[in-house]
């Protein structure tokens, strides 16, 4: 949800020790027995925040005069990674071409 380069790779940056720590403890717990690891499978929208209900929450509180910085910025974040076939969509190898890191 990044909305620049430098903040997905400070992000990133953040994300690798625990990764790291997480594929040391699977391999250490599989004692050399062979591992398969899965690239992320499931839509992208899976992961996002429903973009009907944001959008409403967005507009209430816009209605209310209430502070919404947050809210709108991550509605704008999924409106820029909403799909018409999330199916089809980012996910697994192409979410890694499309968003590199």
């Amino acid at each position: 949800l990044a909305d620049t380069q430098d903040e997905r790779e400070e992000s990133l940056k953040a994300l690798l020790p625990l990764q790291r720590k997480d594929f040391v403890e699977l391999f250490e717990g599989m004692d050399g027995l062979p591992v398969t690891v899965w690239l992320l499978d499931p839509p992208l929208h899976e992961f996002l925040p429903d973009i009907t209900e944001l959008s409403v929450r967005v507009a209430l509180a816009e209605s209310r005069q209430e502070p919404h910085e947050n809210e709108l910025r991550l509605l704008q974040a999924v409106h820029r990674l909403h799909e018409q076939n999330p199916m089809l969509g980012l996910r697994g190898v192409r979410l890694g071409l499309v968003i590199p890191g």
